[in-house]
């Protein structure tokens, strides 16, 4: 322990004096954990389960449709796009005979 005694004298000649014991003691260990130490993992857990599940829900969502509805496809032989489901649904005309 240190051992600090303050003495104070007026300008009459008057005095005071007070001690103070002062006691230096080891710091105690800190058991609590900080928030990262205490829920750093479960909460990267969680978080790389909601990416997984994104990425298999939009990897799903592109092999089901192919082009969602509306989506219009091109004629590569006049450059110009249809709607899908305007070509007409006939039969082919069976070849002619040219006799």
């Amino acid at each position: 322990p240190y051992t600090v005694t303050l003495t104070v004298t007026d300008d009459d000649g008057d005095t005071d004096t007070d001690t103070v014991t002062i006691t230096v003691e080891e710091e105690e260990e800190d058991d609590e954990k900080t928030f990262l130490e205490a829920y750093g993992l479960p909460i990267g857990i969680v978080l790389a389960l909601i990416v997984a599940a994104l990425v298999a829900f939009f990897v799903m969502k592109g092999r089901k449709g192919g082009k969602p509805e509306g989506a219009q496809l091109e004629d590569m032989s006049a450059g110009e796009p249809e709607e899908l489901g305007s070509m007409p649904a006939s039969e082919p005309e069976p070849p002619q005979n040219q006799s």
